[in-house]
């Protein structure tokens, strides 16, 4: 019995919830890694580091199953590259990348909560239309741009190996948190550090955002003992008045809730600590990580 199978055992928790946690909580010391070797390396260099550590987490969360986001990679550069700015290439995205996880959830879905490869592939599909979006926005004349798009837009379409680090990004290829290409690109670029340094600010928020992470955790973790999903298909639910049912169903929905909140937080908290959620500086002069 492996390491990860014998925690499963002691603590209730399905192997593939483990193997996802596990990928999340990774993220932490890969932005240790990259804010301490890589941050002022050129965008290439960058690029490899996040191309590699986002593959070897997906081998280890997906196995052989990456090969369907390597899939929606190729696909995002030929569409970005050999049609950019063009109603079809949109067209194309959705298509393509909805069609692709559709046709996924089709043949993986069970009947219990499912985490199988196409949890981060809903991650990649969201990233890849945005981007494909975003390089529509780009090709347009600027007057023909809303402000508020102008912020995301992409003029020049990203090479093969840019997309694949957007795409595999540590701190976001699996349950988030969604960023521009735009944005990608000024932390790649050291736009957002301290006289050439990654900004130290980043370390405490980072840590209250693992620290709210675990709380949630905690939560779900008793929800599902003290409201199973198995209670909802019990006489003795079927015997409660309707308002008791309504009472217990939000409780249980909060609890389920708790779950998507413990992921966000974590992984916003490694993307914090790598230096991509940095946005400005607030009227006292603060260092803002709501980006």
């Amino acid at each position: 019995m492996g390491i990860l199978e014998a925690l499963s055992s002691a603590t209730g928790v399905r192997d593939d919830a483990l193997r996802l946690f596990v990928v999340m909580l990774a993220g932490y010391p890969l932005a240790i890694i990259h804010r301490t070797f890589f941050y002022n390396k050129s965008p290439s260099t960058q690029h490899m580091f996040f191309v590699i550590a986002g593959i070897s987490l997906y081998l280890f969360n997906n196995g052989s199953h990456v090969v369907h986001s390597m899939i929606a990679t190729i696909a995002a550069y030929a569409i970005t590259n050999f049609l950019p700015g063009t109603p079809v290439s949109v067209a194309l995205a959705h298509i393509i990348f909805l069609g692709h996880l559709l046709i996924g959830y089709w043949f993986m879905e069970t009947a219990q909560y499912d985490i199988t490869w196409t949890t981060p592939m809903c991650i990649m599909t969201l990233r890849y239309i945005g981007l494909v979006m975003d390089v529509y926005d780009g090709q347009k004349p600027k007057d023909k741009v809303k402000p508020e798009m102008m912020k995301t837009a992409i003029p020049n379409p990203p090479g093969f190996l840019e997309i694949a680090a957007y795409g595999y990004f540590f701190a976001g290829t699996f349950v988030g948190p969604q960023f521009s290409l735009s944005r990608f690109r000024s932390f790649v670029n050291g736009e957002y550090l301290e006289n050439g340094e990654v900004r130290q600010s980043s370390i405490m928020v980072s840590i209250r955002r693992f620290v709210a992470g675990v709380v949630y955790c905690v939560f779900n973790q008793w929800g599902a003992v003290w409201i199973p999903d198995s209670f909802f298909n019990s006489q003795e639910f079927f015997n409660l008045p309707f308002v008791w049912k309504i009472i217990w169903n939000t409780l249980w929905f909060r609890a389920t809730m708790y779950r998507y909140a413990m992921a966000w937080c974590i992984t916003e908290g490694a993307a914090i600590l790598a230096g991509l959620g940095y946005n400005g500086k607030d009227e006292k002069g603060e260092d803002q990580w709501d980006g």
